[in-house]
């Protein structure tokens, strides 16, 4: 193992650690490289010093780039970042901070990862020149990342490459922190959608029972009316009662409870008649126009803060319309993802507004 296949080797680990960050996935990478290529295999301490050389290598070449492209500002976002927080009750570090994530549904902790989203956002924004010339890899930006979730603050701050583990820390935070959000996005949109049909479904059964009951109600109204119209008749045609007391028993019927409740019946009968069940959509949405605002409060502020790419064109014209209103979608939102059956619900509904959220 001379110098010459010293230098191949070196030169290989340089390739390697482009495309992925841990010493132990190059160490294993490099071992099938010399035996592919029929080098000798050279001592481990011989292997690891070639390793972490071409660590050290990377990382200055990789500061040297971040130094000679990082702006005055973001640097000074980075030094923040490093410093304690004094507007924090138990001042804590801003780092630190940032690494909380929470995989929690409580409005307090979306709140809170709105937050992280926005702050993490502006750096990340302001990188994407940086990126470009660094072109990080994946793995490399999950191994940094990581390195700063574990370690202590001054761990990170005292590292020569510490700007390079704070960008990838950024990156990794920044896209994490969008995922919780989806993912509470989702499941805060499922929740939302099961709890509505259920209580869609509630609904059109107890509106079967009150449409059966009233069926019922009816029917008995019927059976008493006809009782009562036989003895209207008994003394209607009672020729031993005079004109007088025939009159007073007519004045007292059309004024009786029975005659009252078959006069006033005619709307029951007239929903009964048009068939008086809801539709099953017709429930779902009215559950959904009842309900909307509780659905609002978990995910209005995720939808103003993502950035979606949708495969829809209109869904992304309502969804870009949505933020720059902030929310306030006023009286001529845009419909046009719609279905025609959800347009016609909508442009019928009591309160449009909630029911289009």
């Amino acid at each position: 193992f001379d110098q010459r296949q010293k230098e191949l080797v070196f030169q290989e680990a340089l390739r390697l650690f482009k495309k992925q960050a841990s010493p132990s996935k190059v160490f294993y990478a490099l071992a099938g490289h010399i035996k592919s290529h029929r080098i000798e295999v050279p001592k481990y301490s011989t292997l690891a010093s070639i390793i972490t050389e071409a660590v050290r290598k990377r990382d200055h070449l990789l500061t040297e780039l971040i130094k000679q492209h990082l702006t005055k500002e973001t640097t000074e976002i980075f030094d923040h970042m490093l410093a304690l927080d004094e507007d924090t009750q138990d001042r804590t570090y801003l780092l630190t901070q940032l690494k909380r994530g929470q995989e929690l549904m409580q409005s307090a902790a979306i709140k809170s990862n709105i937050n992280d989203q926005k702050y993490l956002k502006i750096i990340y924004k302001k990188l994407q020149p940086l990126l470009s010339v660094l072109d990080l890899s994946d793995d490399m930006i999950h191994y940094y990342a990581q390195f700063v979730i574990r370690a202590q603050v001054f761990q990170v701050s005292r590292r020569e490459n510490k700007y390079l583990m704070l960008l990838c820390f950024v990156i990794y935070q920044y896209q994490n922190i969008n995922d919780l959000l989806i993912d509470t996005f989702l499941r805060a949109a499922q929740q939302f959608e099961n709890a509505a049909q259920n209580e869609a479904k509630a609904l059109i059964y107890q509106n079967h029972l009150e449409n059966q009951q009233g069926v019922e109600d009816v029917l008995s109204m019927c059976l008493g009316f006809a009782d009562e119209l036989t003895r209207v008749e008994s003394v209607t045609l009672d020729f031993g009662k005079t004109l007088q007391e025939k009159a007073k028993f007519w004045g007292e019927w059309v004024n009786s409870e029975v005659f009252l409740k078959f006069k006033n019946s005619k709307k029951t009968v007239e929903k009964i008649r048009k068939g008086g069940n809801i539709k099953k959509d017709d429930a779902y949405f009215q559950v959904l126009e009842e309900k909307s605002r509780a659905l609002q409060g978990k995910v209005s502020n995720i939808i103003k803060n993502i950035d979606f790419e949708c495969k829809s064109p209109q869904l992304q014209l309502a969804i870009d319309d949505f933020k720059q209103r902030n929310g306030n979608i006023g009286d001529k939102p845009v419909t046009s993802f719609l279905k025609k059956s959800e347009a016609e619900t909508l442009s019928r509904s009591t309160s449009s507004t909630s029911l289009y959220k």
